[in-house]
């Protein structure tokens, strides 16, 4: 593969030509190749996955304190915590988005052709922050899955809760029922003891 450099504008054009493949690809970067811009770059990717750790470790303390609340059935803390989980919700989406975005702007500078996940971005970044990175992407996932088994958990609370709820309710309504229709045959047997 051969590869041409231009500057315009203070953007680097680069166009790869490819000679097996028989085309030109030309990819936008910014000034990011000398070490300054490319360890900037890195320093607030870190940053951004360690609120996104944050974030999630938030979320899934809230979300076991909203187990421990169905469970002893405080239906306000419930309501407070379903609050809380879309406020983190909302925030990790900012955080994810931030996060894409600093991968695509190293993707650029590393010439990564492929999607920018950090799994890909990882081995190209200096070594102290490739081990911070990859700590964190492997925090981010047991996180992610506690997160989802613990939501699944409190679902089912939920469905228990509401069937048991439901069940109460019917028995409540035939016993309601059965106590009317006891005292509308003891009405009648009544009016006929007085008509006879």
């Amino acid at each position: 593969m051969n590869t041409r450099k231009h500057s315009l504008m203070g953007v680097e054009i680069k166009t790869r030509i490819s000679a097996e493949k028989g085309y030109f690809v030309t990819v936008k970067m910014k000034k990011c190749m000398d070490n300054n811009g490319i360890g900037r770059l890195v320093k607030d990717l870190t940053h951004i996955v360690e609120d996104e750790v944050k974030a999630f470790q938030k979320l899934l303390d809230v979300l076991l304190d909203q187990q421990t609340s169905l469970l002893e059935g405080d239906i306000l803390s419930v309501s407070l915590s379903n609050d809380e989980v879309e406020r983190i919700v909302a925030k990790t989406k900012v955080l994810e988005e931030k996060r894409k975005g600093k991968s695509q702007d190293l993707s650029l500078c590393f010439d990564v052709e492929e999607a920018p996940i950090l799994s890909r971005l990882i081995p190209l970044v200096e070594q102290r922050y490739a081990e911070r990175l990859k700590e964190l992407k492997e925090v981010l996932k047991v996180l992610s899955k506690k997160i989802q088994n613990n939501k699944k958990q409190n679902t089912c609370f939920i469905e228990q809760t509401l069937r048991f709820v439901d069940q109460n309710l019917q028995l409540l309504t035939r016993g309601q029922l059965f106590s009317a229709v006891l005292e509308d045959q003891k009405e009648q047997e009544s009016t006929q003891r007085r008509n006879a």
